[in-house]
């Protein structure tokens, strides 16, 4: 309900709906939170107000947020039910599933740059911005010290969507963790001081790979494993929102689109992995216009 738009119902009962779906409480501080931030991402603004949901935006907006929220809460079912570990607790559950929410929140339509002119966690930024004038009012007084360590833990998962800032990126730090989990392969190493802070902050709440695995997955999820057409129809919504999309003659550059897809798009969690037969269609038909794509 309401994907195709912003008709149908509002982001509060939809989120609601999922906390109730996975037995969560609604009252605890990040559902209360998550339920005011729907709320204003539902609602449009004007003039200098923050805009919350991105209207006017062609890609980033209210139906992406909805989108990443749904795709987070069918990924946490899928790894529920295949067993997978770890097991996450209410708490976790709760936290992935608004800062898929909130993932980008006031998006600017532009995204974080390319080459020289990319500015690394732009965007995500923002959203942290605005989330913490939200999030802190709901634990109140006497409550400051659970509320920053909520929200460290909040703030980590959203950085870690800025999946194209290279091998410096605190994505990568993290992606590293949770390959190794899985594989056993390759020890991760700390490059930079940040990577040895969310090393140090992994090591304090170990379930925290995974889950940024899931929220990374949830966030690419809708454009590159539901169906061909819906991934065709994504990548001409994102063309339309960012110019680098965009081939000279207004169509979609389906060779950076497929180099996305091989090179960053790859699942990253356990449930994520189970869409592999979608991926492997989509890539084939993302490659087939490639392909077919002058010059």
């Amino acid at each position: 309900h309401g994907l195709s738009g912003t008709n149908g119902p509002g982001l509060r009962f939809i989120y609601g709906d999922i906390l109730k779906a996975f037995k969560l409480d609604p009252a605890a501080p990040l559902a209360r939170a998550g339920m005011s931030m729907a709320d204003l991402i539902d609602t449009p603004t004007t003039g200098p107000a923050p805009n919350y949901g991105g209207h006017g935006n062609h890609f980033h907006n209210r139906r992406h947020m909805l989108e990443v929220l749904v795709s987070a809460a069918v990924l946490l079912a899928v790894h529920d039910q295949r067993g997978f570990d770890p097991k996450f607790t209410p708490f976790e559950k709760t936290l992935l599933l608004t800062a898929a929410l909130g993932h980008d929140l006031g998006h600017d339509g532009r995204g974080n740059g390319l080459g020289d002119k990319r500015v690394p966690l732009l965007n995500e930024t923002r959203s942290l911005l605005l989330a913490d004038d939200i999030i802190a009012p709901h634990y109140g007084p006497g409550r400051r010290a659970d509320y920053e360590e909520d929200f460290a833990l909040y703030r980590a998962l959203l950085v870690s969507t800025d999946i194209g800032g290279g091998k410096n990126s605190p994505s990568n730090i993290f992606n590293a963790v949770v390959a190794f989990t899985h594989t056993h392969k390759t020890v991760p190493a700390p490059v930079t001081p940040e990577d040895q802070h969310f090393m140090s902050m992994m090591e304090a709440y170990p379930h925290l790979p995974e889950l940024s695995a899931l929220l990374q997955d949830a966030d690419i999820l809708p454009s590159t494993a539901a169906s061909p057409e819906w991934a065709e129809r994504q990548e001409r919504t994102l063309a339309q929102e960012l110019t680098a999309h965009r081939m000279p003659d207004g169509d979609v550059n389906w060779r950076d689109a497929l180099w996305f897809r091989l090179n960053l798009a790859a699942p990253k969690s356990l449930a994520g992995q189970t869409f592999a037969s979608n991926r492997a269609e989509i890539n084939a038909h993302i490659k087939g216009l490639a392909e077919s794509q002058p010059g």
